[in-house]
């Protein structure tokens, strides 16, 4: 498959993430500053041999390649950590709950309080935030009972150390605190609605080091 990288400007991120707008599924509370790095990782609808690439096929390449995208960007001494928000439901974020770190293994998570007090059918929404290595994260971007593409938003966020606590334990997406949390993030990973293309939000790195750093990581060709 052919993977393209593509630079956008970093307040259209939301726009273009086509994502809704309310909950904690809508968009972050913060301005990034204009020259934070903001690219678009798609795949095409054409092989390298010109056969059509179906759109399955396409999506599922992208969520493959979350994981490898998390580990080529961060440095060693960070930490990932996935928020998903979605409907609290089998099918879609009740699935995460799959993915917790196990109790004899490493790892911390945090789960939102959620409740429904009105007896009508209806929807809730929650929030999980969860560390995440490597064999987790691939793990969980390829379960198919775990709907990343339409209904539960991913979002990784790379931190040092000493922000993890509050990547956690920040639910609002309107908390004054992730001006702080953004502040030192080394990098953001989110899909966009449909899982059509992610997209990478970085004040570290610049196009070329991006390119440079997936081209080494992955297989494609880049545009």
């Amino acid at each position: 498959m052919i993977v393209r990288l593509h630079q956008f400007p970093v307040n259209d991120a939301e726009r273009l993430g086509g994502w809704p707008e309310w909950g904690a599924i809508g968009g972050i509370t913060y301005s990034w500053p204009e020259d934070t790095g903001a690219f678009e990782v798609s795949v095409a609808d054409q092989d390298e041999t010109g056969r059509p690439v179906s759109g399955r096929s396409r999506r599922d390449h992208l969520k493959s390649m979350i994981p490898t995208l998390a580990q080529t960007l961060k440095e060693p001494q960070e930490v990932v950590i996935a928020r998903l928000d979605g409907p609290c439901a089998p099918g879609e974020l009740l699935a995460a709950l799959n993915h917790l770190p196990a109790v004899d293994a490493p790892g911390r998570f945090v789960l939102s309080s959620v409740e429904k007090l009105d007896a009508s059918p209806g929807t809730c929404f929650a929030s999980v935030r969860m560390e995440m290595d490597f064999d987790r994260l691939e793990t969980l971007c390829a379960d198919p009972g775990l709907n990343l593409e339409t209904s539960v938003r991913l979002r990784l966020f790379c931190v040092p150390e000493e922000t993890v606590d509050a990547v956690l334990q920040t639910a609002d997406p309107n908390d004054d605190r992730w001006a702080e949390i953004l502040g030192r993030t080394s990098f953001v990973i989110q899909p966009v609605g449909g899982m059509d293309s992610v997209q990478i939000l970085t004040p570290r790195y610049g196009p070329t080091e991006v390119s440079a750093r997936i081209t080494r990581a992955l297989t494609g060709a880049f545009e």
